[in-house]
């Protein structure tokens, strides 16, 4: 996971380095870490993650919490390119506020044993964005 700011623009991203290619039957937890941050302010912090993916279903399921901030919901795993993604999840604001939210993300290492991607808010100039990282 990777963030970059330059006093003006910031920027986020997450990266598997190796490709899933054998991926497993079943459903797993991933669990890892969480990070959160305004787009706006220099609110940010760091939290606990819990992924359950089920590779029968092509689902997952996001439970990410910091002590001010929250990201749940569920998305879909397409198992042909080892991605994940969601439109619509709900990130709570450290002042209360529900966003919708969106993530991309990838299944990492030769056998799905990472989840790694990135999160923003879905108003029209996201409020807030954020990365994660989890491994079963």
């Amino acid at each position: 996971v990777v963030y970059i700011w330059d006093n003006t623009y910031s920027g986020i991203a997450s990266y598997s380095f190796i490709k899933s290619t054998n991926i497993p039957q079943g459903s797993f937890t991933y669990n890892g870490i969480y990070s959160a941050g305004s787009r706006s302010s220099d609110f940010a912090e760091i939290g606990n993650l819990s992924i359950t993916a089920n590779f029968q279903n092509d689902t997952f399921t996001i439970n990410g919490q910091s002590s001010n901030t929250s990201l749940t919901g569920t998305g879909f795993i397409d198992k042909s390119n080892g991605r994940i993604s969601s439109g619509g999840l709900s990130f709570i604001s450290p002042y209360g506020t529900n966003y919708g939210a969106t993530t991309l993300g990838r299944l990492g290492n030769s056998s799905a044993n990472n989840i790694s991607g990135v999160f923003y808010t879905n108003d029209s100039n996201p409020d807030y964005a954020g990365a994660y990282s989890a491994d079963r």
